[in-house]
């Protein structure tokens, strides 16, 4: 009966260290997203569309492309040798299990627009692009979820 009960304790205590994981990198998404928003952005109503996740809208303001450079150089999405799939396929465990299958599929797709010896700000807003249509056209609700924006950590 204790060795179930003690089983039964440590299946919860990982059960909230994963939660803990995620609300921790889902923190840190925001603080990278916040960063960058900074950064390249000077509309406060494009801050606030990107905080808020309006991918959408913020798309219409001038020189967002270089948002998502600077969040995928911040957040070591983009390699020398190529895309991190491991981060990203982790970070869409979190924010959307249901599109992980896709988002396999996406990332072959979208991996190819990525050259490390030209990533300026039009090549990151093509790969930002690649993946955004592969994730709307795949799931639901249609709020975009880039995973490149989304990875988060080091």
């Amino acid at each position: 009966m204790n060795s179930i009960l003690v089983t039964v304790l440590f299946a919860c205590l990982a059960g909230l260290v994963s939660t803990d994981e995620a609300s921790d990198l889902k923190q840190k998404f925001q603080q990278v997203h916040l960063s960058c928003a900074a950064r390249t952005l000077f509309n406060p109503v494009g801050i606030k569309n990107l905080i808020d996740l309006d991918f959408a809208a913020a798309q219409k303001i001038p020189n967002h492309d270089c948002f998502e450079k600077c969040v995928f150089q911040s957040i070591g999405t983009v390699t020398p040798t190529g895309l991190d799939n491991d981060k990203l396929l982790a970070l869409a465990a979190i924010f959307q299990p249901q599109t992980v299958p896709q988002t396999q599929i996406q990332l072959v797709k979208c991996a190819s627009l990525y050259d490390p010896n030209n990533f300026d700000c039009a090549a990151a807003w093509r790969l930002y692009l690649c993946l955004q249509n592969g994730e709307s056209a795949l799931s639901e609700p249609k709020a975009p979820t880039c995973l490149l924006v989304r990875a988060i950590w080091n």
